[in-house]
């Protein structure tokens, strides 16, 4: 029997005073319990039911920089073959959003140059 465990609502902010769930500790007891997920074989997946993060205050790319950690243990679930579902809550939907959209919308220029010019089969050559 396969276990899944739903998480939601931690609003992760920028490590500051004013960021409650980094003075509390609860950051710390949140990277153990990724660690615990880790390892009990009997859970498959994690499902984090929005606003993980406080991006309402906080950017995403400072976000990305300042949690090493959490990107880390995340990996390693993922490799250990969790699933891991991330729905978007109402901090953190719209800065994601926005993230993804600039580095996708940046790929599909590169990629489409790299086509138009028939560049790739030039840049493999060195």
């Amino acid at each position: 029997m396969s276990k899944s465990v739903i998480v939601s609502d931690l609003h992760i902010g920028d490590m500051s005073d004013a960021d409650d769930f980094y003075t509390s500790g609860n950051f710390e007891k949140f990277i153990a319990f990724l660690e615990y997920i880790e390892k009990d074989e009997e859970i498959e997946k994690i499902i984090i039911a929005g606003d993980l993060f406080e991006l309402w205050q906080c950017k995403v790319e400072k976000i990305l920089q300042m949690y090493v950690d959490l990107w880390k243990v995340l990996l390693k679930l993922k490799e250990t073959g969790k699933k891991i579902i991330y729905i978007p809550g109402n901090h953190d939907s719209l800065p994601f959003a926005k993230l993804v959209y600039k580095y996708f919308y940046s790929y599909l220029l590169i990629s489409l140059i790299l086509k138009l010019f028939n560049t790739s089969k030039r840049l493999e050559r060195f």
